[in-house]
């Protein structure tokens, strides 16, 4: 077992498999209130590297408190690393910046893990308008939300959107939108 403090925060590297600790480790997010990264590997450089990167990034998309794997923030941080893909991805949600109800009903969904009920009962809504908002989502995105694809690149939009819209900057270590 090793700690290690570094300058984007502490890490802990423990020689089991994530699945002998990633019940304890929930546990001790929701008491703490924190959101952990985890990885799985034999590489120490490349697990640091991995986790500080997590911790960077992490913070900016105001998680709830949780275990998160690692491999989550990649497509982020490959979009974050690239102003054309920024660019592209911020125009699919371009459309919905007008109506901020679809923004909100859209996140809830995909919170949810696309549970039209829940997502209902989260916003206080009835279910048929749950459903009309969502396809009005896609009428005015193009993209269809019974295709993995489509939900995919909806997710990422909306992480990059948390990311540059929530401090008003991106994280060090990546080029602004004019690079």
């Amino acid at each position: 077992m090793a700690f290690l403090q570094t300058p984007v925060g502490p890490l802990l590297f423990i020689p089991i498999s994530l699945g002998e600790v990633e019940e304890a480790l929930r546990t001790l997010a929701r008491f703490c209130g924190a959101v952990l990264w985890v990885v799985e590997g034999k590489n120490l450089r490349e697990l640091q590297v991995d986790l500080e990167e997590a911790l960077l990034l992490g913070e900016w998309l105001a998680l709830p408190p949780g275990v998160y794997p690692v491999h989550l923030l990649w497509p982020l941080a490959s979009v974050l690393e690239s102003p054309r893909s920024r660019d592209r991805l911020l125009r699919l949600v371009a459309p919905l910046e007008a109506y901020p109800d679809l923004l909100r009903t859209l996140e809830a969904y995909l919170a949810s893990r696309l549970s039209l009920k829940q997502t209902a009962r989260q916003l206080g809504l009835h279910p048929n308008t749950v459903l009309y908002r969502l396809r009005r989502l896609e009428v005015l995105t193009g993209l269809r939300l019974d295709r993995l694809e489509d939900l995919c690149l909806l997710t990422m939009a909306l992480q990059l959107r948390r990311v540059i819209e929530g401090k008003g900057q991106l994280p060090p270590g990546f080029s602004s939108p004019k690079d």
